[in-house]
């Protein structure tokens, strides 16, 4: 993203909203710089003093995997001293591991407070206007918006309603081109058979084979997901429709329609069975995140045909540029000779603690602004698909969009997509695994885009 300069910590609490996309409360919040580059941003809600120790424990192995050369502490607080607890866990621990502790600091009611600082005034200053923080305009240029709470935040990407109009038939629409799909791959195979042995493949829709390549880790129920009598706006696709090639390319031609934004609300309810259907399928589902996401999965392994499908359907201006590499990684602060814990307080002889001295931040960046714009408009337009589509389908839309946001940096959101999955449907494999990456600080193997 473009050079982004701040003047001190005030500043700096004025962007840290922008980068969590919501105004956090009772939290408390570890920010990490690499020199002078913002890292890794953690946010913990505040947790009262018996949780303090297990908080900070469960943070502290990804502070030193990122192995940052200065941490900053923020305390969010509704109510005076709610987040002192957890903050003075987090500081304890960052100083026990020989991390130097920058800042720490303390929101509340519109004022911030420097902790331990002899220059603060104790009664706090106040939080500068966002007018008088140019950083945020570039934030605001880039489409960066800030939601009032996280629940604003996860309503982004609520799946659709049981309630709102044309559902059930969308829900119907979707089940069937996924019949029709697998339908097309048994035929596939029997093709397959036929030429090689002369023995064509007899089955039915009712015997099994309609559920070929389907991705069973979601627990999905068959029984309800093809009984479909009627389909979206009247048009049912035949058991002999269309061949398995010409669904897949004309699924990623309406995926291209739209991460390009060429839909309209009809249109993208009109295209949803060919845009949602095919995430059931593993192949086609991780082929599609490894288009959009590069670096996160190898096309290697994925079909030459579906390949070159994604190439001239889907396209190579869908996706995003190569990420900006994160900052190299130097030896973890704290390894080495065992010290006791009332030794770790104090800086090895002739090392200092202190952070960084020179300009108080500069978060810099390679890329030009339509650049960095990309991958938030395609996140936007993820989580437009992800409010169309119905609840029963909505978990491989969701692990789609989870996929996309920690691959782009943005932990946050990858976060409560893949517990929104899970609460849908509980044994997802994808979101699982994206879960446990998140729960251990396992960032992008091409670390993305600030968030």
């Amino acid at each position: 993203m473009p050079k982004i300069s701040l003047s001190g910590p005030a500043q700096l609490l004025a962007v840290i909203p922008y980068h969590l996309g919501f105004r956090p409360d009772r939290s408390v919040v570890v920010v990490c710089f690499h020199d002078k580059r913002l890292g890794l941003m953690a946010r913990l809600d505040a947790v009262g003093s018996e949780h303090t120790a297990l908080a900070a424990a469960s943070l502290l192995p990804t502070l030193v995997r990122e192995a940052p050369t200065s941490v900053a502490i923020v305390g969010f607080e509704l109510t005076a001293g709610e987040t002192m607890p957890l903050s003075d866990a987090l500081a304890t621990a960052v100083v026990l591991e020989r991390i130097p502790l920058r800042e720490r600091l303390l929101v509340r009611d519109g004022r911030w407070f420097g902790l331990g600082c002899d220059c603060c005034p104790a009664e706090g200053s106040p939080m500068p206007a966002d007018a008088d923080v140019p950083a945020l305009a570039t934030y605001v240029g880039l489409g960066q918006a800030v939601l009032g709470t996280r629940a604003a935040m996860t309503r982004l990407i609520e799946p659709l309603a049981a309630t709102a109009p044309r559902h059930d038939a969308l829900a119907r629409a979707i089940s069937e081109w996924q019949e029709q799909y697998a339908w097309s791959v048994v035929t596939d195979v029997g093709d397959q058979l036929e030429a090689l042995t002369g023995v064509g493949l007899e089955a039915d829709a009712s015997d099994g084979y309609g559920d070929a390549g389907r991705d069973d880790e979601c627990g999905f129920d068959r029984e309800d997901s093809f009984d479909c009598e009627d389909s979206f706006d009247g048009d049912a696709l035949d058991d002999d429709g269309p061949p398995r090639a010409m669904l897949v390319e004309a699924a990623l031609l309406c995926w291209r329609a739209l991460l390009c934004d060429e839909t309209s609300d009809s249109a993208l309810q009109a295209m949803l069975p060919a845009i949602v259907g095919p995430l059931r399928f593993c192949d086609l589902r991780d082929a599609i995140i490894a288009w959009i996401c590069p670096g996160t999965m190898t096309l290697d392994h994925v079909d030459p045909d579906l390949v070159e499908s994604l190439r001239l359907c889907l396209g190579d201006d869908v996706r995003a540029p190569g990420p900006v590499p994160g900052p190299v990684s130097g030896p973890v602060s704290g390894q080495g000779p065992h010290r006791g814990p009332h030794q770790a307080l104090r800086p090895p002889p002739g090392e200092s603690l202190a952070p960084p001295s020179g300009r108080w931040l500069a978060v810099a960046g390679a890329h030009d602004d339509d650049e960095a714009l990309a991958p938030r408009a395609i996140a936007a337009r993820l989580e437009r698909l992800c409010r169309a589509t119905p609840t029963a389908h909505a978990a491989p839309v969701l692990s789609v969009f989870a996929a996309y946001a920690w691959w782009a940096g943005n932990g946050t959101k990858a976060g409560m997509a893949v517990d929104r999955a899970l609460e849908i449907e509980g044994e997802h494999r994808l979101c699982g695994l994206i879960r446990t990456a998140l729960d251990h600080g396992v960032r992008s193997p091409l670390p993305g885009w600030a968030a």
